[in-house]
């Protein structure tokens, strides 16, 4: 963490990420126990926001992450 913020690099193309206060709030909950349902719930409570808003800016951070190769895995369905 720099800052407060996770810092990520892609070893492939040695490109820097850093993640905002949600991203890496995002990040800490799927990196220590991976259950995307569970970092959800754990989101809910932690912000105010709607749940689908939420559930679509999940899903589409894990996207993201995976497709550059900084996530392995699936999110879980509804």
């Amino acid at each position: 963490m720099v800052d407060g913020q996770v810092v990520m690099l892609e070893l492939g193309s040695e490109d820097y990420y850093r993640l905002d206060a949600v991203g890496s709030r995002m990040w800490e909950l799927l990196s220590t126990g991976g259950d995307v349902d569970a970092a959800y719930a754990r989101l809910l409570e932690e912000y105010e926001v709607d749940e689908d808003v939420l559930r679509t800016d999940l899903e589409n951070f894990i996207e993201r992450l995976t497709a550059r190769g900084l996530l392995r895995g699936e999110p879980s369905s509804e």
